[in-house]
């Protein structure tokens, strides 16, 4: 495994197709001779019932999929292949490191895996993520200079398909496991939601430095004969944030879960913004805060958003433009926080429900003097 991985002596093309094939046990279309690995690099492949149950085994292909996320370069890993679709890869991939996230997500789908495999699968998924949001930062923060202008697209392309293509089953797994009856599942169910608003934000913040770069992936697929299965449409981080901030928001208040995705998200997106497009949120918490069992998960919401209203506040002040004094900034966008929360906490005060108004006081309204002492 360390000889696949290192390719030690190998060129690049060799070392992505030894992954594939070897590591991975997948087929490669129209595979030349030239593409296939030396037997002076790795000896002959052996087909056997132990490989074979190797790779049929939960735990030996996560070991094998954590290893090559790992370790294994992505100068390697995004090398375009031209995979054969199979049971074990069913979905459209081009490169080894999108194979890796086929196996590890078959894993994910299975049901009854014993607690230790489960902890380890999903935090396989949250390590492949964290990798791919590191992968895409170094690679779109780059100077563009002769070869890396072709990493650059393909790291650009590879963050589209999975924010576009595997969208759906990464919040599925939310939906799923975010409370799920082992905590430590929970804990990287919750790294795996980071780590996908972080590839978000990454690829949001590569268009704004660039705005050109998403015709420049499109030309880069063209160019290499990629599938358009496998080549959606540009979507910026910007829309991919505001879409799962909407499919958040179609669950039901009674979801617990809901709660702590709003709270994660109130990190990345303009809360000014959120609040002022969606003004049920302020509302529907304060009224779930009668709700003595779902109380904490509102206090938690409200305690986050009232969080990023101090921090956009402290910004203001801290990045007056020129010509505007830095009180008045901050008065400004205090002033447009307050405008937000006056009304809503008003009426739930009013509201004639001795547990509603004993929950605000407890878990609310020390934040909220906090964050916009002004309120009062």
């Amino acid at each position: 495994m360390v000889a696949l991985i290192e390719g030690a002596g190998m060129p690049r093309q060799q070392r992505a197709v030894a992954l594939a094939v070897r590591a991975l046990d997948i087929k490669i279309h129209n595979l030349d001779k030239s593409s296939e690995p030396s037997e002076s690099y790795l000896p002959p492949l052996v087909s056997s019932t132990n490989h074979k149950n190797c790779m049929d085994d939960a735990v030996s292909m996560i070991c094998i999929a954590r290893a090559i996320v790992s370790l294994a370069s992505y100068e390697t890993t995004l090398v375009a292949l031209d995979i054969e679709p199979s049971i074990r890869i069913p979905s459209i991939c081009n490169n080894v490191h999108e194979a890796v996230f086929t196996h590890i997500a078959s894993i994910c789908g299975r049901s009854q895996l014993a607690p230790g495999v489960k902890i380890i699968v999903f935090e396989s998924m949250a390590i492949w993520l964290q990798e791919t949001a590191k992968l895409l930062a170094r690679c779109l923060g780059e100077v563009q200079r002769g070869e890396e202008r072709d990493m650059h697209a393909m790291a650009f392309a590879l963050g589209q398909r999975v924010l576009i293509l595997q969208r759906e089953r990464i919040m599925g797994y939310l939906w799923s496991y975010w409370d799920d009856p082992i905590d430590a599942v929970q804990v990287k169910v919750r790294t795996i939601f980071e780590a996908f608003l972080d590839i978000g934000s990454t690829m949001n913040q590569a268009i704004i430095v660039n705005p050109a770069i998403a015709e420049s992936a499109l030309t880069h697929t063209d160019s290499a004969g990629q599938s358009k299965a496998t080549s959606p449409g540009a979507q910026d981080g910007n829309a991919f944030l505001s879409d799962v901030l909407d499919l958040v928001l179609t669950m039901d208040w009674s979801r617990k879960v809901k709660y702590s995705l709003l709270a994660a998200l109130c990190a990345r997106i303009n809360v000014l913004d959120m609040l002022t497009g969606h003004t049920d949120i302020l509302t529907s918490c304060l009224e779930t805060m009668a709700q003595v069992t779902m109380a904490s998960r509102a206090g938690q919401l409200l305690t986050a958003l009232l969080s990023r209203a101090a921090d956009d506040i402290r910004c203001a002040r801290e990045q007056a433009p020129d010509g505007e004094e830095e009180e008045a900034a901050a008065l400004r966008v205090e002033t447009a926080h307050m405008a937000l929360w006056k009304g809503p906490v008003t009426a739930a005060l009013c509201r004639d429900d001795d547990t509603s108004r004993r929950m605000l006081t407890q878990q609310l309204l020390p934040a909220l003097f906090e964050a916009l002492p002004r309120i009062v």
